[in-house]
């Protein structure tokens, strides 16, 4: 356990993750002892998403730049007063923050990020929606690996939108929307209004009800190369639940569970598959 505990501390590094406690420690080892890697996966669509996207450890061109970026956020003391909009903080226990504390308990880590990136790089999809902006870290990843697409992200917090308005700017990334709003506010408008939806972030809000609520709202401009990707899927047993109704969802055909993240596809004419792949 001890060596588990260690492990687990140096691997979640997003506020959901950085409060420790008996249940995220067992669920975390459990994750460890049973996923699986590369070689025990028999189908090949999964193995080439494995070997090409999520285990690819190749260096692109906009990495070093995008933490770059992630440093002058982790280096800015200034403060900001951040109105939480969905299931709150288990960081935070004030609604003044700094810059900096934000950057490193709420934003994605760079492996989340970049993985992100990789899936972007690697299917290409052309509309791509972000429920949860925080300071836009993991938006310029996807906007950065795809520029011919469009990337819209909603941010429910005004001074954290600002926040990552600079950050798109200082990224140089001309295929991002930005929107200040609830999601439970546009997102009903904003699905009827767009062609179809390619690829979903759902990274906000992180309690069971809305998590399914939005995930039925993007299911109404999906199709069959549709990709969804959930964080925080063992955040709190809720999250769980939701997460398994998810995978249970008939649209649904194949799931992979990386324990802090989850990713669903919509493939057509495929026996549906559910894979816990170590991250």
């Amino acid at each position: 356990m001890p060596f588990v505990w260690y492990f687990y501390q140096k691997q979640t590094t997003s506020s959901c993750y950085r409060v420790m406690n008996i249940r995220n420690v067992k669920d975390y080892a459990s994750y460890k002892l049973k996923s699986t890697k590369l070689i025990s996966i028999h189908s090949p669509f999964i193995y080439e998403v494995a070997s090409k996207v999520i285990y690819e450890s190749g260096e692109y061109y906009s990495y070093s730049h995008i933490e770059n970026i992630r440093k002058k956020w982790l280096n800015d003391n200034s403060s900001i007063s951040v109105n939480d909009f969905g299931a709150g903080s288990k960081i935070f226990k004030e609604g003044n923050r700094k810059v900096r504390d934000i950057c490193k308990y709420s934003v994605k880590p760079k492996k989340h990020g970049q993985l992100l990136f990789r899936l972007i790089n690697f299917f290409q999809p052309k509309y791509i929606l972000e429920l949860g902006t925080s300071l836009g870290l993991t938006t310029i990843y996807m906007a950065s690996a795809a520029r011919n697409s469009k990337v819209i992200s909603i941010e429910g917090d005004y001074n954290t939108y600002l926040l990552a308005k600079k950050t798109v700017k200082l990224a140089k990334v001309r295929n991002v929307d930005l929107v200040n709003a609830r999601f439970q506010d546009v997102l009903p408008d904003l699905i009827d209004q767009c062609k179809q939806l390619d690829f979903v972030f759902i990274d906000g809000h992180h309690n069971k009800d809305a998590t399914l609520a939005y995930f039925e709202l993007c299911l109404k401009k999906s199709h069959s190369e549709t990709i969804f990707v959930f964080d925080d899927i063992n955040w709190t047993a809720e999250m769980k639940e939701a997460w398994g109704i998810i995978k249970a969802n008939s649209s649904i055909t194949i799931t992979i569970d990386l324990h802090t993240m989850g990713i669903a596809f919509l493939k057509e004419g495929i026996k549906k598959q559910h894979y816990l792949l170590n991250f």
